[in-house]
């Protein structure tokens, strides 16, 4: 029978913490969110060659990294990797936003979601801040090479863009169905606390009708 072992690790280590979300870059684990004493508001990354712990990116304005409960995607763009985070409760609210961080960059940005189509496109838009200009080159078989570079560019957009699409529809499905089942439980709960009431009001009327039909006997008898 297998076991797990605790290797030992080192650096800056994190404290503990719940309801964080993690996801892996090579042999990075990077670690976002969750609840802890201090906020859990550094994102961390553990080199699993080595053990050891770094800070990535620490909390930033307007954005809840120590929200628990999120969820955690890696996607590309441009040929680097990007981090894109959703929902989560952070503090007693419960967030609905977007967040995208680009490891290399270290920065985070941050895209509200107003519908399923503008949520997808805001984010797309935050990404494509990171991208970096171009410099001009004064040969024609360098410019050749950057308006085919450009047709590539486009195509890659256009597949991250799909990417980040069917993620957040994942994401905004899974949340429906929660709520869907949510809503079931209230309602089964509903249903059970009515059925003896329910049951008891049958009883009276019952009881009413016998009642009559006791009275009518008597003066009959009469």
């Amino acid at each position: 029978m297998r076991k797990w072992s605790r290797p030992s690790s080192y650096g800056n280590i994190p404290t503990p913490r719940k309801g964080h979300a993690g996801a892996t870059i090579g042999d990075s684990w990077i670690i976002v969110g969750g609840g802890s004493e201090d906020g859990g508001g550094d994102t961390m990354v553990l080199n699993m060659s080595t053990y050891e712990w770094s800070v990535m990116t620490t909390t930033q304005g307007g954005f809840c990294a120590g929200s628990e409960g999120l969820s955690l995607i890696v996607s590309s763009y441009d040929g680097e990797h990007v981090l894109v985070s959703f929902g989560g409760r952070c503090s007693l609210y419960y967030e609905n936003e977007v967040n995208v961080l680009k490891p290399s960059h270290k920065s985070t940005s941050k895209a509200p979601i107003l519908n399923r189509v503008s949520g997808v496109h805001n984010a797309t838009n935050n990404i494509s801040n990171f991208g970096e200009t171009e410099k001009a080159e004064s040969s024609n078989a360098a410019v050749g090479n950057r308006h085919g570079n450009g047709h590539q560019h486009v195509f890659d957009k256009k597949l991250t863009d799909e990417r980040l699409k069917h993620a957040m529809l994942e994401i905004e499905i899974g949340v429906m169905r929660q709520n869907v089942s949510k809503s079931e439980a209230v309602r089964q709960k509903m249903i059970e606390a009515a059925g003896p009431r329910q049951k008891t009001i049958e009883e009276l009327r019952q009881e009413l009708v016998e009642a009559k039909e006791l009275k009518q006997k008597r003066c009959f008898k009469v």
